[in-house]
């Protein structure tokens, strides 16, 4: 496995990891909260493991680009292309420029 690959499977598992990883923080941190109002100090366990998953979510976020893509490497997956997407990237049309459509006049008609 090559680094573009590499580098896109740590993106898709970051993908996961960071919603599914503040949602159980979420659960972490209202468990806590109901245990240190019933009067257990061991909630305080509870809000320290949520708010470090909360950070820890927070900076795998902020690492989230993968490098390779943003510099435009991308991992080809196979060789065998059907024909129209070898004739879709090598299109020549990519120059020209897109012409304004007219659009119809809108009525009211029925609307009160």
């Amino acid at each position: 496995m090559n680094e573009i690959e590499k580098a896109e499977r740590i993106q898709a598992w970051k993908a996961f990891l960071i919603p599914t990883g503040l949602f159980v923080a979420c659960l972490l941190n209202a468990a806590g909260i109901y245990i240190l109002y019933s009067g257990n100090a061991i909630g305080m366990v509870f809000l320290g493991l949520g708010f470090a998953i909360i950070i820890g979510g927070i900076f795998a976020f902020i690492t989230f680009q993968n490098e390779h893509r943003a510099q435009g490497n991308w991992k080809v997956v196979s060789n065998d292309l059907p024909e129209h997407v070898i004739d879709a990237e090598d299109s020549e049309d990519d120059d020209e420029q897109i012409e304004a459509v007219e659009e119809a006049p809108r009525t009211t008609a029925g609307i009160r």
